[in-house]
């Protein structure tokens, strides 16, 4: 349930919305599921999307810590300052309270949150000021799914790298890699941005929910 801005509850903390307005660029939410990263990544993060070039018209925080562990961020002073310049941004953010069952529960909420599309970025990852301008370029009629490159300690060039889903278990992925080639892909890892329900995520996995995005883009792939 909808829980207004000012309030506590369990359930979703959301900005009040203003009128809608007529948008030149297709409405996009930016995802971010989290769990355990109030005080490392998740502020870097938020920051992130708001540096944007091209802003997303929302955020949505997953939020899947347990309830013992859970924070009010709008109590907290350094996310007090980001959802300020959300604010300023013009950019519509809400916190959904998980239950504990898997980031894929929480990317399932944003792909049916009737967005054309959903930019899904982890918690531990920063995006440069230019990403999602860069991913929405690429999104012409015929691409469910776009993703960059995604700097991984350990990974430079892109000698191995494969786009291959066949070659998932023995080749480094090639999002890890330098390099700024447009490639058609099996799978997307980590962080992309995709059209929204289209397909869904596979809500039978775990709570580790490992390999959740490749399956998710590689159905994308096969709904052509």
């Amino acid at each position: 349930h909808n829980v207004p801005a000012k309030s506590m509850g369990i359930g979703v903390i959301q900005k009040g919305q203003k009128p809608e307005t007529k948008q030149e660029k297709p409405s996009v939410l930016c995802s971010i599921c989290t769990k355990n990263r109030y005080d490392s990544t998740l502020p870097l993060a938020i920051q992130s999307v708001i540096m944007q070039t091209v802003k997303p018209d929302a955020l949505m925080i997953y939020d899947d810590n347990t309830e013992a562990d859970r924070k009010d961020i709008r109590e907290n002073e350094t996310y007090g300052y980001l959802l300020e310049m959300l604010d300023r941004a013009k950019i519509k953010w809400f916190v959904v309270f998980g239950a504990q069952l898997g980031q894929h529960y929480g990317h399932q909420e944003a792909n049916h949150r009737e967005y054309k599309y959903v930019w899904r970025i982890d918690d531990d990852e920063v995006a440069e000021p230019d990403v999602l301008e860069k991913l929405l370029s690429h999104m012409k009629d015929d691409v469910g799914a776009v993703g960059g490159a995604v700097k991984t300690r350990g990974f430079g060039g892109s000698n191995g790298a494969s786009p291959k889903l066949e070659r998932i278990f023995n080749s480094p992925n090639v999002q890890w890699m330098d390099g700024s080639k447009v490639m058609e892909v099996d799978h997307l890892h980590s962080t992309f941005l995709y059209r929204a329900g289209v397909v869904d995520y596979n809500l039978e996995l775990s709570p580790v929910a490992h390999r959740e995005e490749t399956l998710f883009t590689h159905e994308l792939k096969r709904k052509g």
